[in-house]
């Protein structure tokens, strides 16, 4: 099993996680959140780790200190960023698995607006499924806003580390044949997010602004 402890450092939030309420734009917490990402795609049948179980420490006023969440343990997975700092060849191998992976989370209907190269674990002998992790910021509902989604979520991937690994035109090119498999790509939408996404962070609210409305918000 792999245990993920996350301190909860601030009174409101020790509050909230308590009396297990939501934010005021009504998220729960990111911890909660993964939680309940995570047991939801892997319900779907989703390339995730189960989740075993959860748990959390109270403080002498009885309220939480910090929250576990138990998950199946990736043996012999290494993760995808770690994987081409060791092996700079196979970037490529990495990109494709990630993409791979991507597009069946997102054909499950859960849409992953963290996924990076180290929340991709790609098994050490090739023979077991690559699996996401880190799935607090996702969404398992259907986008109203598909091709801006997706073009974040590629964008993103390659401004994450991997963009100081490999060529921008082989990158381009490499998203190109992946979208030769996808349906209903709106392709300029796509693309306007697309290239905003490789080239400017985008917080972890703002990506959220994509999924929901369509735009593009730089912090």
């Amino acid at each position: 099993m792999f245990a993920k402890r996350q301190a909860i450092e601030t009174l409101p939030k020790r509050i909230r996680f308590t009396r297990g309420t939501r934010k005021s734009c009504g998220m729960f917490d990111w911890p909660i959140e993964e939680l309940i990402n995570t047991a939801e795609a892997h319900r779907r049948g989703a390339s995730v780790p189960g989740v075993v179980g959860y748990g959390y420490t109270r403080s002498r006023m009885g309220l939480m200190n910090d929250f576990v969440i138990i998950t199946e343990l990736l043996q012999n997975y290494t993760d995808g960023y770690q994987w081409i700092l060791a092996k700079p060849e196979e970037v490529e191998r990495v990109i494709g698995a990630a993409f791979e992976l991507l597009l069946s989370l997102n054909s499950s209907g859960i849409y992953h607006m963290d996924l990076w190269a180290a929340n991709v674990m790609m098994c050490n002998d090739g023979v077991g499924a690559t699996h996401a992790i880190d799935l607090e910021n996702c969404f398992a509902a259907a986008p109203r806003f598909l091709s801006e989604t997706l073009g974040f979520q590629l964008g993103f991937f390659y401004r994450r580390e991997v963009g100081g690994l490999v060529g921008e035109s082989a990158y381009d090119a490499l998203v190109a044949r992946a979208l030769e498999t996808c349906e209903g790509i709106n392709r300029e939408r796509f693309h306007a997010v697309y290239q905003m996404a490789k080239h400017h962070h985008i917080g972890r609210k703002e990506r959220r602004d994509i999924f929901l409305s369509g735009r593009v918000v730089l912090g």
